[in-house]
């Protein structure tokens, strides 16, 4: 009512649109008042829970530089209070620039959160907690807990979407395992709008059991993953592998960008028995994983592939489980002793129901010392390979081990054909047999091919064989492809390296 009888005054009076503005931008600051963040300083050896639970939204919590909080701290839900973001952050965080990855040296601009020694996690979550942000902090295995996970916000056991964890976002974090004992898993996130950004998750290794930097089990997504390094023994990141409680659930929406998943050379000795690969969909639909480095891995618990799509119903009780409509672009994958990229579009275990994996396109990657290019124990039908470099092949550009596998598009690529190029399940010969077993009606065609000394293997036609040893003189010393052979789309085949460095203007190739 105020606000249409100052309307009407203002009309009487003949103001310019500028003093109307004026007025009622102030009639409306008084009707609503402008939101503020309130800073509570939280000091060493002050209670960080007690803290939290004060916290109204909109505030934000400045913990001490240096200072170290030991509890088992929960996020809590207040979302009848307001929509506000709940910021947890050190005081001299500023130092640390808002879109540069952090690392181990940046501790000293960090306030550390960890657990007494034996306790487990450092951090949880209320059901339906939502809007929080932490900044600047280091979360730190507590001693002699090496099974414990730090962080798991959303409980495996929920079975309501209101229950879901939302809108959580680590930023500038750095979390990581015990130096002499390890660690199990860095952030276990069952939530819905999570994000991980310019963070260092490391130390996460064990024998005998999975470990994982961060892993999504019983969360809806969207989960954005971007500009981190990731360090685990077992999945550096893991979405699926235990059976969601969530009825019908598949995280959806996993945006993986600009991150270096990495393996260190050490634990090949130091940890033998834990390492699986860098990265594996269990159970997912709609990700895009791009701009990314996946290095070192081994055949150790598991062959040692680089990135893994393999639908599992893991425990027999989510039939639902499948992987679905995933792009994998702008990548590098090197130096696995499996291959660059293994699939398994269908449960296999006896007895376990699954939803037939679809849908995935691979484009304008680099794989360097991989042993296998891709093995498609059974392929997200349809899958789509073109314009992706792989090199340094020891074994196969291409295995299909079992299924028979439809909808198979590989084109326009530069490949090392290594011993065997292409093989089926060992009942064709090698290269055209092996395909038309494996992957009838598949359309391979625009693909250089380097030869080995061993056997002359026979291609489709369409594609470019070259004798053994041919490939090396047609690249330059970034792997661009400078022969005159053209893709069957009339580019220049094998993946676009100038792209691949723009999107990873940190990595160095080869």
């Amino acid at each position: 009512m105020r606000l249409i009888l100052l309307a009407l005054l203002l009309l009487a009076q003949s103001p310019t649109p500028a003093q109307i503005v004026t007025q009622i931008k102030g009639l409306l600051d008084e009707l609503v008042p402008p939101v503020t963040s309130t800073i509570v300083q939280v000091p060493a050896g002050a209670n960080l829970q007690a803290a939290i639970d004060a916290a109204a939204p909109g505030t934000t919590l400045q913990l001490a530089t240096g200072a170290t909080y030991t509890g088992n701290f929960i996020l809590r839900n207040k979302t009848a209070l307001g929509s506000g973001i709940i910021i947890i952050r050190a005081s001299t965080d500023a130092m640390l620039p808002p879109t540069v990855r952090v690392g181990p040296a940046s501790v000293l601009s960090m306030a550390t959160l960890t657990a007494p020694p034996g306790s487990t996690p450092i951090l949880t979550a209320e059901d339906g907690a939502a809007n929080y942000t932490l900044i600047g902090l280091e979360l730190a295995q507590p001693p002699a807990t090496p099974t414990a996970t730090l962080v798991e916000l959303g409980r495996l056991d929920m079975t309501a979407l209101s229950q879901v964890p939302a809108n959580i976002t680590f930023d500038r974090v750095y979390v990581h395992g015990d130096p002499t004992a390890g660690g199990h898993r860095g952030l276990e996130l069952n939530v819905a709008n999570g994000t991980v950004t310019n963070s260092y998750l490391s130390g996460f290794w064990q024998t005998g059991q999975d470990s994982q930097a961060i892993a999504i089990f019983n969360g809806p997504g969207p989960l954005t993953i971007t500009n981190n390094y990731l360090e685990a023994t077992g999945e550096n990141f893991l979405a699926g592998g235990q059976d969601p409680s969530l009825a019908g659930l598949i995280p959806s929406d996993l945006t993986i960008v600009g991150n270096y998943f990495f393996k260190p050379l050490a634990w090949q000795t130091t940890h033998v028995g834990g390492v699986k690969n860098l990265f594996e969909l269990k159970n997912a639909r709609r990700a895009v994983i791009s701009g990314n480095v996946f290095e070192n891995c081994w055949t150790d618990g598991q062959s040692g592939s680089g990135v893994l799509f393999t639908v599992r119903n893991q425990s027999g009780t989510c039939p639902w489980c499948t992987v679905r409509d995933v792009t994998l672009t702008n990548n590098v994958i090197r130096h696995v002793t499996g291959f660059a990229i293994s699939v398994l579009g269908l449960d296999d275990t006896p007895g376990f129901v699954s939803v037939q994996g679809v849908n995935m396109t691979v484009s304008n990657n680099l794989f360097l010392a991989v042993n296998g290019g891709v093995m498609l124990a059974s392929a997200l039908n349809p899958s789509t390979f073109t314009h992706n470099t792989m090199l340094g092949i020891g074994n196969t550009f291409l295995s299909m081990p079992s299924a028979i596998n439809s909808g198979l598009t590989f084109t326009n690529s530069v490949v090392a054909g290594g011993l065997y190029g292409i093989a089926g399940n060992g009942t064709m010969a090698m290269g055209t047999p092996s395909l038309q077993q494996g992957a009838p009606g598949a359309l391979m065609a625009g693909l250089v091919i380097d030869g080995n000394v061993e056997r002359v293997i026979p291609y489709p036609a369409g594609n470019f064989p070259l004798a053994a040893g041919g490939l090396a003189a047609l690249l330059d010393a970034q792997d661009r492809f400078l022969g005159p052979q053209r893709g069957a789309d009339g580019l220049v085949p094998g993946a676009n390296i100038s792209a691949i460095l723009a999107a990873i203007p940190w990595v160095t190739i080869p």
